[in-house]
């Protein structure tokens, strides 16, 4: 039986994908600095063939029954814009670029096009005095958006501009929210949180190929075994 070069280079080619796939683990990561003038639209960006849609919110009113976000609460769209520090919401003139918790909650929302995925780290910028927090949500419900019946974190401190935060419980989900929570100042302090969102990674699990990939490299090697043993 005779083996083409050409038929050899497929077995071998298919090979290398198949490798290529199961070593397709690790993390995606956007970079969220920029040049983006506020827009009520949100925008799109895509890393490493993952696509991630950026917007801006703010919770009016926000109720929590522990972890999970009450029907009552109200949620209003902002316009979220990238700055040299990070990505930050605004609901207008007076109100400065930064997720912050000035007369309500503001919070960005990362939507994934392309399927749900765990964070594995986020990152921020313009913390002025280390005295902020945020919160962090995902959509419990599924409706595709964050609002009532949705998870909330607890509060977490923002110490500086280089910290960041990895420990996200591996909770996956196509829709998250962070939120400029109450400031971390003690009891009865009335300063608000306020932050931009520097960067957010994803982890990325290797996708398996179809089984009809699988059938197609066994018959083809296969054909080489024969052709070995027929030498």
């Amino acid at each position: 039986m005779k083996i083409t070069k050409k038929l050899r280079g497929v077995v071998v080619g298919g090979a290398m994908m198949l490798a290529g796939s199961v070593a397709n683990a690790g993390t995606v990561t956007f970079d969220l600095a920029g040049h983006l003038a506020a827009t009520s639209s949100g925008f799109q960006l895509t890393s490493n063939g993952v696509t991630a849609l950026f917007q801006g919110f703010r919770f009016l009113t926000l109720n929590a029954l522990a972890d999970t976000i009450a029907d009552t609460s109200t949620v209003t769209s902002s316009q979220i814009g990238r700055y040299n520090a990070g990505v930050g919401v605004t609901s207008g003139f007076k109100d400065s670029p930064a997720v912050d918790s000035y007369d309500g909650f503001d919070f960005v929302s990362v939507t994934l096009l392309t399927g749900a995925l765990r964070i594995a780290n986020i990152s921020f910028g313009s913390v002025i005095d280390g005295q902020d927090s945020f919160r962090w949500m995902w959509d419990t419900n599924g409706d595709g958006a964050i609002g009532g019946g949705d998870t909330l974190s607890q509060s977490y401190d923002i110490t500086d501009n280089s910290g960041s935060f990895g420990a996200m419980t591996g909770q996956s989900s196509s829709v998250f929210g962070f939120l400029a929570s109450d400031a971390s100042c003690g009891v009865g302090c009335t300063k608000a949180s306020y932050w931009k969102l520097r960067s957010i990674s994803f982890d990325v699990t290797a996708v398996p190929l179809p089984a009809s990939w699988f059938l197609m490299l066994a018959a083809l090697g296969g054909l080489v075994v024969a052709r070995r043993r027929s030498a």
